[in-house]
Formats: C-alpha cells, structure tokens, sequence
C-alpha cells in the first residue's frame, strides 16, 4: 500500500457501512496514543489555539508510515497506531533513524490483546521519555464497545477492513494536504476519529472554515467528507453540490457521505471538488 500513498486510492472494496466495527476497535487503541500526547514535555508544547480547543494533545496522520502519531517527545520518539498492510500495530521509536541506520521501533500488535494490555505497553514505553503520565491512565469518553469491559480485539478476520479505512485516511490527507496553507495544520481528534483542516483567509483572521473526513458517528455510520464555519453560519450557505446533504446533530455541517462517492469511476474529482468549492464559502461571523 505504501507505494500509493501520494496518489488517489480506489474506495469500496469493503462497504462503507461494515467499516463502523473495525472504526470503534481502533477508536478505542487510539486513545492510548492520545494519552501518551497529553504526556509531552511542557517545553514541547507548542499546541496552536485550534490545536489545544479540540484535542487538548495534537495527533497526526504520517502517510510514509500509515498510521496517527503523537508529537515526538524531546528523545525523538513517538507514539502512534499504524494500519499498514491491514494489521492494527501501535508503535514507539524515532520518527527517522539517525545517521541514516536502521529504524528501532518497538512494536505491539492488538489482535488477540485487551484494551488494558494495549494501555499498559504504551505506559512502559513512554515512562522514560515523558515528562509526566499522572493522567495516562485515564480513559477516553468512547461510545460503548465490548472493550471497555474486558473483550479483546478481534482483528484478524478485519485485515481488508483497516486496509479500507487506511485508504480513506490517506486519501483524505492527500487532498486536505493540497488545501493547507504554511501557517495551518492537519490534526487528528480522538472524539470524531477525523482528519481536519483549520482554514482561515489570513493568519490574523479568527474566523475559519473546518474542512475534514469522520470516519463516522452513531448519525451517519460511514465515512464522509464535512465543511462548517467557526463561528457557525447563521444560514447555510448554499452548495452547488447536489449530492451533498446536512449532518443530522450538527444543522449547520455540510456532509458529503461515502455511499454517494463509493460507486462513482471519478471518486478522486468529486472529493475534491466538494472541497474545493467548501473552501470558496463564506466564513461565518464578523471578523
């Protein structure tokens, strides 16, 4: 898969709708990585306002690597969840190996491990390199799963799963990527398990477009691209795209669901046409 991660991957190959099970059991370890971002030297934090109003501890998505990554700590090491090759690994070592020798990573594969077991390799990982894991243990609001009383993951039968939503997270990077400018980042939220882009016509302008794709909710059980504004719109603007729609908590989101890109030749065009065009509508408020 690591040969297509600059270019457009074809979505389908699993149905949009059978990836929330898969969804919830990487939602659930990527809480670890986040709590292991929360453990960031102080003078490592260097979190922009959006950063820290809607993660409280910044991830990323790596496209080299296929997975989500917290900020390395002041060793160079990392914490992150990768979905290469359909196998659910979270991982700890440098983001590049030094000198140009080879890259030490430490590994752990979830399939067949608890979500506790999952908790407590990363605290041992990271108990040397974080500056302070007093909150590490406490875990995330998550929608309920058999996880959070016991079960382990079961993903060994979900490989052609976690390949899917890997290809809907590098895609999504792809083209949010095109769209930011130097002063923006792309970040990951653990609560909607997205990739979003702050969007703001200046630096100084504290309104902003937030541009993203949810890999979905309990509403919309599926992938879908999404545009508001920040402040919120006191209308809705209107969206030349037909095939768009609006979330159905949140009024003043528009949606773009993966059954209407799924069965479409040109995914690519109309993906990034929605966003695009999300891109040109007005900003909401007053500046």
């Amino acid at each position: 898969m690591s040969n297509t991660k600059n270019s457009w991957q074809q979505l389908g190959a699993v149905s949009p709708v059978e990836l929330q099970d898969t969804r919830l059991y990487l939602q659930y370890a990527l809480q670890w990585v986040h709590r292991a971002a929360l453990c960031t030297p102080p003078a490592e934090q260097q979190a922009s306002t959006e950063e820290m109003e809607e993660t409280h501890a910044p991830l990323y998505w790596d496209a080299e690597a296929i997975g989500f990554f917290s900020k390395p700590y002041k060793d160079g090491k990392r914490v992150g969840l990768t979905l290469d090759e359909g196998v659910a690994m979270l991982t700890f070592g440098a983001a590049k190996a030094a000198s140009g020798g080879e890259q030490q990573q430490q590994l752990f594969e979830l399939d067949g491990h608890t979500d506790a077991e999952a908790r407590l390799w990363v605290r041992e990982q990271i108990e040397d390199s974080a500056y302070d894991t007093t909150e590490y243990n406490d875990p995330s609001e998550l929608p309920a799963h058999p996880l959070a009383e016991g079960a382990r993951y079961k993903l060994s039968e979900l490989g052609g799963s976690i390949t899917e939503i890997a290809r809907w997270l590098s895609n999504a990077h792809l083209l949010l990527e095109d769209l930011r400018q130097a002063h923006e980042r792309l970040l990951c939220t653990l609560e909607y398990f997205d990739l979003r882009l702050y969007h703001a016509r200046t630096k100084s302008d504290s309104r902003r477009l937030l541009l993203g794709m949810s890999l979905g909710d309990s509403l919309h059980p599926q992938p879908y691209f999404y545009v508001l504004a920040q402040p919120e719109w006191q209308e809705v603007p209107t969206f030349a795209n037909n095939l768009c729609g609006l979330h159905k908590k949140q009024p003043t989101t528009i949606i773009l669901l993966s059954e209407k890109i799924v069965n479409l030749v040109h995914q690519h065009s109309l993906t990034h046409d929605f966003l695009q065009q999300a891109i040109k509508l007005p900003l909401g408020g007053t500046r």
